[in-house]
């Protein structure tokens, strides 16, 4: 293994590329040239290109001064790290993950600041396989060269990754997004913040989102949607939806349009799983503003199961240092076997198949006991 440590500020003019078994250690700042011209997407100020076991750690990464490349990037890299760092980009994406695998982004410090946001993605990865995006501070993103301000983008062909522990604030569009084919993501212990969507699955293009665990995130305060999945069943020809996917013990409030709505834009899904999921913005019913929609309405499929869950019992709100306080409280039981229930009433706070206590089929919109 090299090292190579450097002191003090610098200027970019060019990608610098890091070759395999290699560690780049900066303390100070790397600088993008004022008068870069746009480069090829995955470039970047320092690059990990079809290398192995290297890293970027530490250091200060600034690619907002002529929005030409990404601060950081590892392009069909394997087993290669960035960590410990502070990057700011308005280039399609912060830090960007193309292709390779068992790569990892973590304890980083990415986006803009309160006073001055920067654009397009925190992070992004596309047609990867096990990367791990763990322990960061993605914020501040607002518009960009691509008018994409994700805070992490799981996008095309990335599966087997974990989204872990990081908290995602003040981004204008989704706070988390698992989007066009992504599969067989986990989506882990994150705090979504004062985003315009929390968390979001959707495929338009590329096929479908299916297999992803979205499992005890807290999402609070977003102005639209908590959690939202769905897809475009008809375009281009192929068959997009989200599909077997599993939403699992995670808690919201004051999100603007309620915390799970599972009928998307044009929406297509089924096989989704929604258990033990809570919502101090809960009323019992679905609402004009998507609050508890099921797939079933519009264009869409079947939720396999769907237990909205109750209202936790402490609120769960923003704690004095952001994070989150509070504990939801578990799925309701089950009536006894023989009990109706028309699935497009939660008054019960009980899917269907709770409340029959056995089989349930459809019949029209609703499902009886069988």
């Amino acid at each position: 293994m090299r090292y190579l440590h450097l002191e003090g500020d610098y200027t970019a003019d060019a990608p610098l590329k890091l070759p395999s078994l290699f560690v780049f250690r900066l303390t100070g700042t790397l600088t993008e040239d004022a008068n870069l011209v746009a480069r090829p997407r995955w470039d970047a100020m320092v690059m990990m290109d079809n290398v192995e076991y290297s890293a970027v750690d530490g250091g200060t990464y600034d690619a907002t001064v002529s929005s030409a490349m990404q601060a950081i990037s590892i392009k069909n890299g394997h087993r290669c790290s960035i960590r410990n760092v502070r990057a700011n980009g308005n280039y399609e994406a912060t830090i960007g993950v193309y292709g390779g695998s068992r790569n990892e982004i973590t304890n980083c410090d990415i986006g803009g600041s309160a006073g001055a946001p920067s654009g397009d993605r925190g992070i992004w990865t596309i047609s990867s396989s096990r990367v791990y995006i763990t322990n960061n501070h993605v914020h501040d993103k607002l518009g960009g060269v691509k008018g994409k301000p994700f805070g992490i983008d799981v996008d095309a062909g990335t599966s087997l990754s974990v989204v872990y522990n990081n908290l995602v604030e003040d981004c204008n569009y989704k706070g988390i997004f698992v989007e066009e084919s992504a599969s067989d993501n986990v989506i882990v212990g994150n705090t979504v913040k004062r985003c315009n969507e929390g968390i979001a699955l959707y495929s338009l293009i590329e096929g479908p989102v299916i297999g992803n665990s979205i499992v005890g995130n807290t999402i609070l305060n977003n102005t639209k949607s908590g959690i939202s999945a769905g897809g475009d069943k008809n375009n281009n020809g192929t068959i997009n939806f989200s599909a077997e996917n599993s939403f699992v013990g995670n808690a919201g409030a004051n999100n603007g349009r309620g915390m799970f709505v599972s009928n998307y834009n044009n929406p297509f899904g089924f096989d989704d799983y929604w258990v033990s999921n809570t919502d101090d913005d809960y009323t019992g019913v679905t609402d004009s503003e998507g609050m508890w929609h099921l797939p079933n309405q519009g264009n869409g499929g079947v939720v396999s199961m769907f237990d909205p869950g109750v209202a936790p019992a402490a609120a769960v709100t923003e704690g004095p240092t952001g994070s989150p306080t509070g504990s939801p409280t578990g799925p309701p039981t089950k009536s006894p076997a023989g009990t109706s229930c028309d699935c497009t009433d939660f008054s019960s706070g009980k899917t269907c198949g709770e409340a029959c206590g056995g089989t349930c089929s459809w019949s029209g919109r609703d499902k009886a006991c069988s």
